[in-house]
C-alpha cells in the first residue's frame, strides 16, 4: 500500500513541477521580461534630463494593448494585491495603470479559468495569485 501512495505522489509531483514550468515560461518569464524593460525605460529616463520621447510611449502603449486578458491580470495583481482583490480592484487598476478598459463580464470568466489552471484562487470576493499562499 505504501508504494502505491508513494508511486500517486511521486507522479503528482511530476504533473505539478510540468505545470509550474508551463506558467513560469508562458505567463511569470513575459512578465519578467517587460518588467525589466519597463525597468529599463525608466531608469534611462530618469538619468535623462529631457523629456520622454512620444516613441517611446507609443511603444510602451502599444505594448499593453496587446498584452492579453490573463497578462493583465497576472500584471495587476504583482506588487498591489498581496491579500488578495475584488474584480473590481483588479479592472481598476488594469485601466490605471494599463490603459484598458475591460468589461467586468468579460473579465469574470477569464478569472475563473485562470482558477481552474490553479494560477488564482479565490477567497469570498477576493481573487488571489496561487502563489501568494
Amino acid at each position: 500500500m505504501a508504494q502505491g501512495i508513494r508511486e500517486i505522489l511521486d507522479a503528482r509531483e511530476r504533473e505539478v513541477r510540468r505545470s509550474l514550468d508551463d506558467v513560469r515560461k508562458k505567463q511569470i518569464e513575459p512578465l519578467e521580461r517587460e518588467l525589466a524593460e519597463i525597468v529599463a525605460a525608466r531608469n534611462a529616463i530618469n538619468s535623462s534630463q529631457h523629456s520622454v520621447p512620444d516613441v517611446a510611449v507609443d511603444d510602451i502603449q502599444d505594448r499593453f494593448k496587446r498584452m492579453k486578458y490573463e497578462d493583465l491580470a497576472i500584471a495587476a495583481f504583482q506588487g498591489a494585491f498581496p491579500n488578495g482583490a475584488t474584480i473590481q480592484e483588479l479592472l481598476d487598476r488594469i485601466k490605471r495603470d494599463f490603459g484598458r478598459d475591460i468589461a467586468q463580464g468579460s473579465f469574470s470568466p477569464i478569472l475563473s479559468r485562470m482558477r481552474q489552471k490553479g494560477i488564482l484562487r479565490k477567497n469570498g470576493h477576493a481573487w488571489i495569485l496561487a502563489a501568494h499562499g
